[in-house]
Formats: structure tokens, sequence, C-alpha cells
């Protein structure tokens, strides 16, 4: 029996998301009520997972049962949300007229050095 379960996230803007999705390539698609589906499979398992539009903000729903060890799913989400936010702050930061000087992607962090122009 499938039991979903819901994570808060911070992600607000589906413009980020879903070029955070393009940049990492993980398919998806947009339904009518702005909830992003992602087409994933581990382990021969169609994933059920999708970002959930909650007004302000998305939260990620997917079947824990569906995942082999519930790291994954973290790991997984971690990816997403570093990509989201690294070009959330790439934005505000063209805003405030500065440009990236280098970006330093890492497994679990990304070193970005700005500077004005």
């Amino acid at each position: 029996m499938s039991h979903f379960s819901i994570i808060k996230t911070t992600v607000s803007q589906k413009s980020l998301l879903t070029r955070a999705l393009d940049e990492l390539k993980i398919s998806y698609k947009e339904d009518e009520n702005s909830n992003i589906l992602i087409d994933l499979k581990f382990n021969k398992i169609n994933n059920k997972i999708f970002f959930q539009w909650e007004k302000t903000h998305y939260n990620l729903v997917t079947d824990l049962e569906t995942w082999e060890n519930e790291k994954l799913i973290n790991v997984f989400l971690q990816k997403i949300l570093l990509r989201y936010h690294f070009l959330n702050v790439l934005s505000a930061s063209t805003k405030a007229s500065l440009l990236p000087k280098s970006i330093e992607f890492n497994e679990d962090k990304v070193k970005l050095v700005l500077e004005t122009y």
C-alpha cells in the first residue's frame, strides 16, 4: 500500500526549479495545477515523485516505500535544492550588478565568487 510523504521545501520560483531540473538532466512535466511531475526510474521501479504547488512554495511529495533507502531521496532532493539555490543567488546577484568571477561545483556545495562591473 502506498503512502505519500510530504517534504517541505523553500522552493518558491517555478522557473528556477525547472531550470535546475533541466541543468541536472532530470525529466519532468508540468500539470494544470503548476505541479512538477518528475519522471524517475530507480532500480526498475517507477518512483512517484513530484513538486506540489502550495500557493507560496513547492513541497516534494513521494512514496517513500518505492525508495530502497531513505537516504537516496535526501541526496536526490539535496542536489536539486543546491542547484535551485545557486540559480536563485545568481539571479539576485545579477540584479544587484554583480557578475560571477568563478564558480566551483562540488558534490554537496558550490563556491561562487562575484565581482562588480
